[in-house]
């Protein structure tokens, strides 16, 4: 359930396979990827799994939200309810979707090598160095963005707020009417489907030779 704490961290990608590190016995293990999954062309297409589902949200059910919210007109209790949820609809999109991209193939996943872990983390797209130092991780930068998006999730309860004081009123369909549900999106997506505190963290076991590989097969 994407919603409990991690047993398996996605690391990144490699050779075709989703490459993970299991925080409760310690081993790099590796399964085949979902196709929604590129973060190896993401840095030069735009790829990645969020782009696509907001491309994909605006067309579906973020549309219908929105239509269903415009043939109201104004704020009230049956507008708020559609606009809630359409923001409801959109979070538990990109988490679907997001979560099939990262872990579809989770429960299949076995004990991998330490090359295709290395390549792996090398790879993702919060590193992206090719001479990649595991012990120089920094998780503070990571830090401040998690404690920025907090304070934007607590804005949308001001948001919600400024519905309810403005029933009566046309509706708005600003930033903040189309971005409420990817706001709680981030939350999930950092604390939970690919946290980058927690890869940091690993980084750090790996650093330390505490990081269990399958052993290299002999030429």
């Amino acid at each position: 359930m994407f919603f409990l704490r991690r047993r398996r961290v996605f690391i990144g990608e490699c050779d075709g396979q989703a490459v993970y590190y299991d925080q409760q016995t310690g081993e790099a293990l590796a399964a085949p990827k979902s196709f929604l999954l590129n973060t190896e062309g993401a840095r030069k297409t735009n790829a990645y799994i969020p782009e696509l589902v907001i491309f994909f949200m605006a067309g579906g059910t973020g549309g219908f939200g929105f239509l269903a919210a415009m043939s109201i007109g104004v704020y009230n209790w049956t507008s708020l309810t559609y606009i809630l949820l359409f923001w409801l609809a959109e979070f538990l999109l990109l988490v679907a979707i997001l979560e099939r991209g990262l872990y579809k193939n989770v429960r299949k996943a076995q004990p991998t090598t330490e090359k295709i872990f290395h390549y792996a983390a090398s790879h993702n797209l919060m590193i992206g160095e090719e001479n990649f130092d595991p012990a120089k991780c920094s998780a503070t930068i990571f830090r401040i963005v998690r404690w920025i998006l907090v304070l934007f999730n607590f804005h949308s309860i001001y948001v919600i707020y400024s519905c309810i004081k403005s029933f009566g009123q046309p509706i708005e369909t600003n930033y903040e009417f189309w971005g409420i549900g990817i706001i709680w999106f981030t939350m999930i997506l950092l604390y939970n489907q690919n946290n980058p505190v927690r890869f940091v963290k690993i980084m750090k076991l790996y650093s330390q030779g505490k990081v269990l590989f399958k052993e290299e097969a002999e030429s």
